[in-house]
């Protein structure tokens, strides 16, 4: 099947735009917050008010882990050290972050999804017999 692909690429780039001003539209309405503070610890709330107690530790291994890297000893254990201890930052930093969704009408938040879904079908619907040869 020969097709031409300027009408193609015309339909992809206005369902890009459709998805991704209906992303914008949709994420304009989240407040995105830190919960370090909001947390209390049985009690202990005032003991820690910023983080959690148990992220600093994390650092440990982390500095064993890139001492034992620029020493060239224990390379799998060494980056095994280092990439455990940034992804458990990185999931410990991605736990604290609190979303609230701001109140909005129906209307409004129907529209961004029709304008994501619409775009997202777009998109497909431009690549769909490109793949069939």
């Amino acid at each position: 099947m020969n097709r031409n692909p300027l009408p193609d690429f015309f339909l992809f780039i206005v369902g890009a735009a459709l998805a991704c001003g209906g992303g914008f539209l949709f994420a304009n309405q989240v407040m995105a917050g830190s919960s370090f503070g909001y947390r209390s610890y049985s009690g202990w709330g005032s003991i820690f008010p910023m983080g959690t107690p148990g992220m600093g530790l994390l650092l440990i291994p982390l500095g064993i882990g890139v001492t034992l890297l620029i020493t060239g000893a224990y390379q799998r254990w060494a980056k095994v050290m280092v990439w455990g201890s940034l992804g458990a930052i990185a999931v410990g930093v991605l736990n604290s972050i609190r979303l609230i969704f701001l109140s909005t009408t129906l209307w409004a938040l129907g529209t961004y999804i029709v304008m994501i879904a619409v775009g997202g079908g777009l998109m497909l619907r431009s690549l769909s017999a490109y793949g069939d040869n």
